[in-house]
């Protein structure tokens, strides 16, 4: 999870992924989320859409593994 005080929002982030994985981000809104789609994506960063938090705020980010049931969720707090 990553956060930037400049603009005052959220977002999510993986890497060393597979095709078909993906993330949520569930802050003060909508879920948020990315997916890998291809080769080209699982080599490179892959970020969910950003979304306005503050401190404060509760951000909560899941990774949904391609091909398995279940889910790895992170939760932090924005300072």
């Amino acid at each position: 999870m990553r956060y930037s005080p400049r603009c005052g929002t959220s977002r999510a982030r993986m890497w060393g992924t597979r095709v078909g994985d993906r993330v949520e981000l569930t802050a003060a809104g909508p879920t948020r989320s990315a997916g890998i789609v291809d080769a080209l994506d699982a080599k490179a960063y892959v970020c969910t859409p950003m979304t306005r938090t503050r401190p404060g705020t509760v951000v909560r980010a899941c990774f949904h593994p391609a091909g398995r049931t279940g889910r790895e969720c992170f939760e932090a707090t924005v300072r």
